[in-house]
């Protein structure tokens, strides 16, 4: 059997790409992926046994060898075993795909994760072992592989090596009750298992990788146990049966996702200690009517709770900073909501098409408010601005039917494009001090009746900013008067400009 051993003082052949490093040293091909590091990206598919070093010299320089990249065996089937260093600490995707002789594998003790099918079809690969250094083991790492088709390895249709729980058969059906000693359970490990109605989480589990439950539409009910950290990304995303979710006060991260789509689910409480709401973590829950946030929450992610049509009202703790895009978009059922003055921005179309919204007020402390925030909240009558924004976004209220007045506050200087489009009862407006710049189409209502300008010069505007005058009058501050006359404001409300009344 051939044998190769890899001298780091081997000589080396250098190969420049675009912007890679590349570099031989005997059958394997190596990256350089930092100033330091190098993964293994290639090896002659005509060796049988191969030694994977922890260090490799070029050019009188040490680099560190700590992953096998994407694909780099894939294919070499005359390979039979493979020797790696302690120091790899990533397998990448598909790593080792294909290698049809490879039995046996030495997976180092400074591996901490190993990639989407990075043993996938090795057909003979029967014994390796995956040490407790592993916290992240993706899907489809041991399929088809001897191990992964050796039923006699299968428990309850579930299947186990050293700890680590790799996949369920999708025909599992009923309660599957997780093995005591079970450490970490793997990515996608029981992903579309249609038919799973209850899991038992021992607690011993301490990594639930992401999307481990993903699609389980007919698992209704879990405890996770305190053993646990992090909820990762999509972890139960799609479990369109699940009514009920204990989350213990250990949980510190929830992630990405982790609930999207639970439509049955109806509440939640998030422990103390998780500081921010991940994207899209509640969109699509449909009957989730009560949530309550910590005070730990420092920001509440983008689409977190997109188009939960059934939630009510929700408390927003005191110590936000942040209320990301599209938070609260369609929350058609949302009827108050508080914002507490330690948030600084809210962004594009967080509240927007919130029919049942109807009374807004926002802190001095936010000073960003982006576009569309409101756009399509049919009901909303009182709005009360922040007096530290200096801009109102485009579409801001933009179909706020029935808004009936407005007061833009002194410190805000532009008024973008369509922010009151189709406000069509909207009768009374006020225009702050410091308003600059009104552009186009910036107020549409067929109702107005009083403009107050608290500016004494007159602000700016663009083409039809207000689109339907009609018999509106303009109030503006005392010795302003002719200025306006004078300006552009004349347009629309010629002979009927007057001074404000003291």
């Amino acid at each position: 059997m051939k044998r190769i051993i890899l001298s780091i003082v081997a000589v080396v052949c250098v190969n420049i790409g675009l912007a890679q490093e590349r570099f031989t040293i005997g059958d394997l091909t190596y990256e350089v992926i930092d100033s330091n590091e190098v993964e293994v990206c290639q090896c002659d598919t005509s060796v049988n046994s191969v030694f994977v070093p922890d260090m490799v010299t070029i050019e009188s320089k040490n680099y560190a060898v700590t992953a096998i990249g994407f694909g780099a065996f894939n294919n070499c089937r005359n390979l039979v075993s493979i020797d790696i260093s302690n120091g790899i600490r990533y397998i990448k995707p598909f790593a080792m795909e294909k290698c049809t002789k490879l039995t046996t594998i030495n997976i180092p003790n400074s591996v901490t994760e190993i990639h989407i099918g990075a043993f996938q079809d090795c057909i003979s690969l029967e014994t390796f072992t995956i040490p407790s250094s592993v916290q992240r083991i993706a899907e489809k790492v041991f399929y088809n592989t001897a191990y992964y088709n050796n039923k006699n390895n299968w428990n309850n249709d579930v299947l186990y090596k050293d700890n680590c729980l790799l996949v369920a058969d999708t025909n599992i059906s009923g309660k599957c009750s997780i093995l005591d000693n079970t450490r970490l359970i793997a990515t996608n490990a029981f992903i579309a298992c249609t038919n799973l109605i209850v899991i038992d989480i021992p607690q011993s589990v301490t990594k639930i990788n992401l999307g481990a439950f993903r699609n389980c539409i007919s698992l209704k009910s879990v405890i996770i146990p305190s053993s646990i950290t992090n909820i990762e990304t999509s972890l139960f995303e799609g479990c369109s049966s699940l009514n009920n979710v204990v989350i213990p006060q250990t949980v510190r991260e929830i992630g990405v996702c982790a609930f999207s789509d639970c439509i049955s689910l109806t509440s939640m409480i998030i422990p103390n200690g998780v500081t921010r709401i991940e994207f899209a973590t509640f969109s699509g829950c449909s009957s989730l009517t009560d949530i309550t946030l910590p005070s730990s929450i420092k920001s509440i992610g983008l689409s977190s709770f997109y188009k939960c049509i059934s939630l009510r009202a929700i408390e927003i703790p005191y110590g936000v900073i942040g209320i990301e895009e599209k938070a609260f978009y369609g929350c058609v059922s949302l009827s108050a909501i508080n914002i507490p003055n330690t948030v600084k921005t809210i962004g594009y179309s967080v509240f927007a098409y919130c029919d049942s919204l109807t009374e807004v007020v926002i802190s001095n402390s936010v000073k960003n408010i982006g576009n569309a925030v409101f756009s399509h909240c049919s009901k909303l009558t009182s709005v009360k601005l922040s007096d530290s924004i200096d801009v109102i976004g485009y579409n801001l209220f933009d179909s706020c039917i029935n808004l009936k007045s407005i007061t833009i506050p002194n410190h805000v200087e532009y008024i973008c494009p369509d922010a009151f489009a189709n406000c069509i009862n909207l009768t009374d407006i006020t225009i702050g001090s410091g308003v600059d710049r009104i552009e186009s189409y910036s107020f549409e209502t067929n109702n107005l009746t009083t403009i107050i300008s608290l500016s004494q010069k007159p602000p700016r505007i663009g083409n039809k900013a207000f689109r339907y005058p009609n018999a509106a009058t303009l109030q503006v501050p005392r010795g302003s008067l002719e200025r306006y006359k004078a300006s552009d404001w004349n347009k629309y409300f010629e002979g009927r400009i007057v001074e404000i009344e003291e």
